[in-house]
């Protein structure tokens, strides 16, 4: 049997998506050069950097902008639009390099280009992804625009901003939201008109391995996102179901392993499906002493058996959070 060695996969779409059952999601809007989701009711377009709006942002943009892309938004059951502004720069032409810094613009319609504040060591690297809703279903709601930047680490942290019909801007307080190489989602799990922001985490401690989530709500009064996981227990209760088949498949791997092997040579050794969704088991699978040396083997089988108690512990704790019990200590929330 081959040795199974760990390599850094990038984030795909939340790789599993417990909110099946979810009233409302972004759509991905697939004209963008990068991972965007927005609200069905809003308008979006790309447009060409020779616009009129790309001229006035490039005024409140850096000088040494390499590349640009303009995307143009327009709020639900209006005419009324806001151009947003994506520039790299450091490295000319290339929109993926994680050597670039990201700047950020807004212009609303008949109104003056801002260029959003974001901290500097935020704007090292390229956007892992966009999404953007709006707080009512007309022109008078605010736009609310949520990007992560940084997307080649493993954190990738996520700022956001109000955009009002009247081109006013406001940043948003995420509480420190940060996700596993950018990708997060925004979508409203209880139909109450406002998006939660959905992010994921590392839950094994291993490149490419499982993991776990969490939901912040957004707070109308402050324009606050605020980690509110009781509001949510139908998510976590999905959450925890999916858990519980990766502990019973991970004992039937290593019971047959054969079973489960991947005979395609690409991806992952070991996978299971569920749901409808492939999942690759490498990061918590132990190796049979005949693979390899037994010094080898030994030293991955250690790192596999730690990553998996990382999992059944989280589960644990998720599953006695969900019977009245405490929150799980990976969640970190104060109070």
């Amino acid at each position: 049997m081959r040795l199974i060695t760990t390599a850094i996969v990038c984030v795909t779409a939340l790789a599993w998506r417990p909110w099946a059952l979810a009233v409302q999601e972004t759509v991905e809007f697939e004209g963008a050069p990068f991972s965007m989701g927005v609200q069905r009711r809003i308008g979006v377009k790309l447009l060409p950097i020779e616009d009129q709006a790309g001229y006035a942002l490039a005024a409140v943009l850096p000088q040494d902008t390499a590349s640009l892309d303009l995307v143009e938004l327009k709020w639900p059951k209006s005419s009324r639009t806001c151009t947003l502004a994506v520039a790299r720069s450091g490295v000319p032409g290339n929109r993926r390099s994680a050597a670039a810094r990201t700047s950020l613009a807004l212009l609303v319609k008949d109104g003056e280009p801002q260029r959003l504040a974001i901290e500097p060591a935020l704007s090292e690297g390229i956007v892992g992804r966009i999404c953007v809703w709006c707080t009512r279903g007309d022109e008078q709601g605010d736009l609310i625009v949520l990007c992560s930047l940084g997307a080649s680490a493993p954190d990738a942290r996520i700022c956001a901003f109000a955009v009002s019909p009247d081109g006013s801007v406001h940043a948003i307080d995420t509480g420190n939201a940060a996700t596993l190489f950018g990708w997060f989602d925004c979508t409203d799990l209880d139909d109450d008109g406002t998006y939660e922001l959905i992010t994921a985490r590392s839950l094994d401690g291993m490149a490419g391995g499982f993991e776990y989530h969490a939901v912040r709500q957004f707070d109308v009064a402050s324009s606050k996102y605020l980690a509110a996981p009781d509001k949510f227990h139908p998510f976590f209760s999905d959450e925890l179901a999916w858990l519980e088949w990766v502990v019973e498949t991970r004992a039937a791997i290593q019971a047959d392993p054969q079973k489960y092997l991947n005979t395609s040579q690409d991806g992952p050794a070991y996978q299971a499906t569920y749901q409808g969704r492939s999942y690759g088991f490498d990061s918590v699978v132990e190796l049979p002493q005949s693979a390899a040396s037994p010094e080898s083997v030994n030293a991955y089988n250690a790192e596999r058996r730690k990553a998996f108690e990382l999992v059944r512990a989280y589960r644990d704790q998720l599953r006695a959070w969900l019977g009245g019990g405490a929150q799980p200590s990976a969640w970190k929330i104060a109070g």
